[in-house]
This record gives structure tokens, C-alpha cells and sequence, in this order.
């Protein structure tokens, strides 16, 4: 009787043992094992699209400003339109360097076709000075007394209005001359200054 009793005893404190790490493994699994996810649990797997991406590498400083230099500024009206500082410019393709003999030469061309002063429209005038008619000449005038004579003839109602409407902001020029209006008059530099050197009254 006292084996049986001992070998039962030894059964029991067997069990309890038993019992104690399955209870410890049982706390283990829910402290560790039963938490939220972390996430490195939960990032999905790369897949063939993601590692096909390219990965743009950081540029050098040098190449960032040599990116930036050639990017155009915003384009607004004055750079579509011919801005007044490049008249300039364009005068001194016809020869004018002067831009205030320019801005003179328009006021005197104004005040005289608003005044319709045929005199003082003749005296702008270059002579010898030759009318023509697409292209071919007409009549050659040595002087402005000449002219006066045909006065009504060579500066029509439209040359007058184009002359007394003409901007100095508004001038066109080349290498033949500067133009008025539509081409009703042109004017260029000689050697007693800015003169009128063709007038088309058709």
C-alpha cells in the first residue's frame, strides 16, 4: 500500500507539472503571438510592375542649373508684340541712329498733314523725288515748288492721313527706309537729315 501511494503521488506531481508549462506556453502564445500585426507583417509583396520601376537617381547641382537655365520666362503680350525698346533697333537697320531725330521727324510729319500745310509736307519731302506707279516711275520733281504744282495729285487724302496718324512706337523699318501706315510714305536718312524718299498715293 505505501508503493501504490507513492507511485500516485509521483503521478500527481507529474501532472501538475504537466499542466504548469502547458499553462506557460498558453501565456507565451498570447502575449507574443496574438498582438496587433506590425507592419512588416503586413507589406505585400513586390511584384513585376514594382520592380520594373525605374528609380530616378538625385542630379549633380551643375546638371540641376544647367536644367533650369534654358527653361523660357512666361511668355506675355509685350513679347509677342514689338516693344518700343527694340525701335531702336530697327531704326538702325534703315540707317538711323538718332531715335530722337526719329520721334522729331513724326511730330513735324503730324503737326503738317493735320494742318494739311502743303508747304511745310513738301519741305520734308527728299529731291530729287520720283512718283511711281507699281513700280514704274512717273514723274520726277527737283524741287518742292515743283511738287506744290502736283501737290493733290502725289499726297492724297490717304498719304494725309496715314502721315498725320503715323506712332513713333509703330514704326516699321528695314534697309530701304522706314514705313508710314500701310507703305503710304517712307522715310530714310540723306545727309540733310531724315527725309520723306517715296510717297505711294494710289
Amino acid at each position: 500500500m505505501a508503493t501504490v501511494k507513492i507511485e500516485r503521488k509521483a503521478e500527481w506531481k507529474a501532472k501538475r507539472s504537466g499542466i504548469r508549462v502547458l499553462l506557460l506556453m498558453g501565456l507565451l502564445l498570447l502575449t507574443y503571438g496574438c498582438g496587433e500585426p506590425s507592419a512588416s507583417s503586413t507589406l505585400p509583396a513586390p511584384t513585376a510592375t514594382d520592380e520594373a520601376m525605374p528609380v530616378a537617381e538625385p542630379q549633380p547641382v551643375a546638371a540641376r542649373e544647367a536644367a533650369t537655365e534654358n527653361v523660357p520666362e512666361e511668355t506675355t503680350a509685350d513679347a509677342i508684340a514689338p516693344p518700343a525698346q527694340n525701335i531702336e533697333q530697327r531704326l538702325a537697320v534703315a540707317g538711323i541712329e538718332d531715335p530722337q531725330a526719329a520721334k522729331d521727324f513724326i511730330a513735324q510729319m503730324n503737326a503738317a498733314a493735320l494742318d494739311n500745310d502743303a508747304d511745310a509736307i513738301a519741305s520734308l519731302i527728299h529731291y530729287p523725288f520720283t512718283t511711281y506707279d507699281t513700280g514704274n516711275p512717273l514723274k520726277t520733281y527737283a524741287t518742292p515748288a515743283e511738287l506744290l504744282a502736283d501737290f493733290d495729285q502725289v499726297v492724297t487724302p490717304a498719304v494725309i492721313a496715314a502721315m498725320s496718324q503715323a506712332k513713333y512706337d509703330n514704326l516699321f523699318a528695314n534697309d530701304q527706309g522706314v514705313l508710314i501706315g500701310n507703305g503710304e510714305v517712307w522715310f530714310g536718312q540723306f545727309d540733310e537729315g531724315l527725309k520723306i524718299l517715296a510717297i505711294n498715293s494710289q
